[in-house]
């Protein structure tokens, strides 16, 4: 029998995604690209609110709220943790130094991955201040919350990292 040559579809399946600059796209951030993920992101975002506003029926502190616990949430996994959470043997440490958020899209600014996860919090500060605007109390807990998110994500932060610094890399002897 004849060995099969592989099609074009199965060769396509089998090649990794690759981000703009043509590099494969490191394993641990594939997952992130696909809309099914976004889409969950977005139901667990509603589904907090939705518990929130089982709890709390003022919607001013419910909105508030629900921008906090996301600030908090996405800051500490995007930005607070280094390196891959998962040991796997392809990485062999390229991205020890890395955050998850400098993991996504190799590094690579500007894509309609990154592009998302910043306009969520933004959105939701939006959200939250079309109910705020009657109680300033909560106004600054919004801004906060809303600055706190999005500056780690900016371009200029890139590598820069306040709460967690990498340590300088000494010269090799």
């Amino acid at each position: 029998m004849a060995k099969r040559k592989p099609t074009a579809l199965s060769k396509t399946a089998m090649t990794p995604p690759s981000t703009p600059r043509g590099t494969v796209v490191n394993p641990m951030t594939r997952w992130l690209h696909s809309y099914g993920f976004w889409a969950l992101y977005l139901t667990m975002i509603v589904f907090t609110r939705a518990i929130l506003w089982v709890v709390i029926t003022d919607a001013a502190l419910g909105w508030t709220l629900t921008c906090v616990f996301h600030c908090v949430l996405s800051t500490t996994l995007l930005h607070g943790i280094k390196g891959a959470p998962i040991g796997d043997i392809t990485i062999r440490g390229h991205y020890d130094n890395l955050t998850f958020w400098e993991q996504i899209d190799d590094e690579y600014q500007g894509t309609l991955t990154r592009k998302f996860f910043s306009s969520v919090p933004i959105i939701l500060q939006a959200i939250a201040f079309n109910w705020v605007r009657d109680d300033w109390s909560l106004l600054p807990w919004v801004i906060i919350a809303t600055v706190v998110c999005i500056v780690p994500k900016l371009p200029y932060m890139h590598r820069k990292h306040l709460f967690n610094p990498i340590p300088p890399s000494s010269p090799v002897a």
